[in-house]
Formats: C-alpha cells, structure tokens, sequence
C-alpha cells in the first residue's frame, strides 16, 4: 500500500485533501488582487499594500458578512468593500456611490 500523509482522504489512486477550509467573508485574512494585497494584521485592522510590498493604506474593519469584508479609512472619508462573492474591491469616498477598484485574484 502507497504511504500518503495523514491529513489526505485515499480514494483508488488519487489523493484528495481531508479537509479544504472554504474561504467565506467570516475567515478570510488576505485578498489579492492585480495590484496588491489587503491582509488583516491584527484585530480589525486591515493593511493595502502594492505589488512591491510598500503600505499603500489603513483601514478598520466596520463589519463582515458571509461574502465581504467593509473597510473604512475615517482619516480620508474612504469605505472599501472586499466582495469575495463578486470577486471584486468596492471603493467609495462618502456617501458617493461604489466604484470597482480591483479585481479579487485570490483569498486566504
């Protein structure tokens, strides 16, 4: 019998995960997008960063739901709504209305 590792299900000849953690708005840590990153360093607080690494913005988290993440940067009136469902990052100045900044690439 083939050895695999403890955390893979045998099913015939191919292997499957166990268990597959399916990302929702109520887990996801890090959204990736064509330009960067949005990652929760710590308790509500939300970090952009660009391509290269570099801090791009701040924001708190206001709330979540099962399909996004709504961010806020009251320093700049800026609300951002990471839609995991639509794969898409919302942005808004306001009350004006959500435009699309990026597209969702990848969750985690």
């Amino acid at each position: 019998m083939n050895a695999f590792p403890a955390n893979y299900a045998f099913f015939g000849t191919i292997y499957f995960p166990a268990s597959t953690e399916i990302v929702t708005g109520q887990n996801v840590n890090l959204v990736r997008t064509e330009s960067g990153t949005f990652r929760e360093t710590r308790n509500q607080v939300w970090i952009e960063k660009n391509e290269q690494g570099e801090n791009i913005s701040s924001y708190k988290e206001i709330t979540r739901d099962d399909w996004s993440i709504y961010l806020q940067d009251s320093s700049r009136n800026v609300n951002i709504q990471l839609d995991l469902h639509a794969r898409k990052v919302m942005h808004s100045v306001g009350n004006d209305p959500q435009v699309t900044l990026h597209s969702i690439k990848q969750t985690s």
